[in-house]
């Protein structure tokens, strides 16, 4: 761990911290907005730090939700703060920045890119459109902080299977802790990428299947146990009243909105509600054709193992998007947040491809940044 330790001090880092900061400046300025007036400026997701150990056993704000992390890092900026709005904004760049840069280490490891191209890739997700919302809005903070520390978590996971050393376990340990403890998702996510990670990788399988399983286990036990006892009911949101047609047209649909965002030079639109529709509609159709041929030349011969596992790394972290477990809210931008490290790498392994991608990407990126100081 101490190697990936010394690069977050080295030029990466650096222009990383730079180029995320100054893309994302205009958002300081920006003041409180929807869930953030009773979330913030009416307390009800902040603590008294003094509390402590409350904060662990209290679901989150005015909802039956568990995320006390969040809630620490709430009480944190208005014990700073106050109600000072461009503070909370600060620290929600600030852990955008971070995130890119456990992205950037994350992708080195994960799809074994070079350190240029890792960089390259990292940019990409610390400038993408789809980083607005949860950077733009304090409500949306969750979602950076699980991304944050589940990229934290997987880092510490490939240094423990790279040289077995107990202090990349424990901070294997810490950081899952953390990441579920900002949202709910980290329960997918963190097995499931660990699972992509050893995909056709016999070297670690029996590691993986003995002492992982068994890290994950007691963590998610630990996580349940906590739950459990700030909201006893284990879940209170019902699923929508469809019938089978509407509720996979419907969830095809979100898919195919997220899809086209995550490429998308462009700033997604502000909305969270989505047309009820059925299986035969033609644009789930599409929406189907569509996946099906990306599978398809994902796993032919033209592809090779990075790109593979970019393409399987963007359907895994879009799952959530399905609502597969009922959310309050459906179809949302911010579920592209994490999926734009996997369009980042993509658009990097291209660069392999032909000099012509170079021209591409240089102008996604400089349409990009131009919308991001228009916001």
């Amino acid at each position: 761990m101490q190697a990936n330790i010394k690069k977050i001090f080295t030029y990466p880092a650096l222009i990383l911290f730079v180029v995320v900061l100054v893309s994302h400046a205009s958002y300081i300025l920006n003041g409180f907005t929807w869930l953030d007036h009773g979330d913030i400026e009416n307390r009800q997701a902040i603590a008294e730090l003094s509390d402590f150990k409350k904060i662990f056993f209290s679901p989150f704000g005015e909802t039956n939700f568990y995320r006390p992390i969040v809630t620490i890092f709430h009480s944190i900026d208005s014990t700073i703060y106050g109600t000072w709005a461009p503070g909370f904004h600060i620290t929600n760049i600030l852990l955008h920045v971070l995130g890119s840069i456990f992205a950037y280490l994350f992708i080195r490891k994960f799809f074994e890119l070079t350190q240029t191209e890792s960089l390259i890739a990292a940019i990409i997700f610390g400038i993408h459109p789809l980083s607005w919302l949860p950077v733009g809005a304090i409500s949306y903070r969750p979602e950076i902080l699980v991304t944050l520390f589940t990229l934290a978590s997987l880092v510490a996971y490939f240094e423990y299977h790279a040289k077995h050393t107990q202090k990349s376990l424990l901070l294997f340990y810490l950081s899952a802790l953390l990441a579920l403890l900002s949202k709910e998702t980290a329960l997918f996510l963190i097995p499931a990428l660990i699972i992509l990670y050893h995909y056709k990788n016999s070297t670690n399988k029996k590691a993986f299947s003995r002492k992982t399983l068994l890290t994950l286990l007691t963590l998610i036990s630990l996580y349940g146990t906590l739950h459990a006892i700030a909201i006893p009911k284990l879940w209170s949101i019902k699923s929508p009243q469809w019938n089978l047609s509407e509720s996979i047209g419907t969830r095809i649909l979100a898919l195919e909105y997220r899809l086209t965002e995550i490429p998308s030079p462009i700033t997604p639109a502000l909305a969270d509600t989505i047309v009820k529709t059925p299986i035969a509609d033609w644009r789930v159709f599409a929406t189907i054709t569509a996946v099906i041929a990306l599978l398809l030349f994902t796993f032919s011969k033209k592809t090779n193992a990075s790109e593979r596992k970019a393409v399987l790394f963007i359907f895994i972290t879009l799952l959530p998007a399905l609502n597969i477990i009922p959310l309050p809210r459906l179809s949302s931008p911010h579920y592209g947040y994490f999926p734009a490290i996997g369009i980042g790498v993509l658009f990097t392994l291209l660069l392999r491809r032909h000099y012509f991608f170079r021209f591409i990407i240089g102008a996604w990126i400089i349409g990009t940044s131009s919308a991001a100081f228009s916001n």
